[in-house]
């Protein structure tokens, strides 16, 4: 297992849709942790880079209805 970081910058709020399908992406298997930096705009996840990478994490972001600038 190797954890990996990736950070990205969302434009436009975060409604309840959102939160929902962020909450259904933290469960997935190979995602460690979840979380936001509301004052820098950011989602800020931990995942496992054997099981996923940086552009399925984005992929994922997405298709969740997630408006994101370029990743960090």
């Amino acid at each position: 297992m190797t954890l990996l970081q990736a950070n990205f910058v969302y434009e436009g709020p975060i409604r309840e849709r959102e939160v929902t399908c962020l909450a259904e992406i933290s469960n997935l298997y190979g995602v460690w942790r979840l979380r936001f930096d509301k004052k820098d705009r950011k989602i800020i996840i931990d995942y496992d880079a054997s099981r996923l990478n940086g552009n399925d994490i984005a992929s994922m972001l997405r298709n969740a209805g997630i408006a994101l600038a370029n990743p960090l």
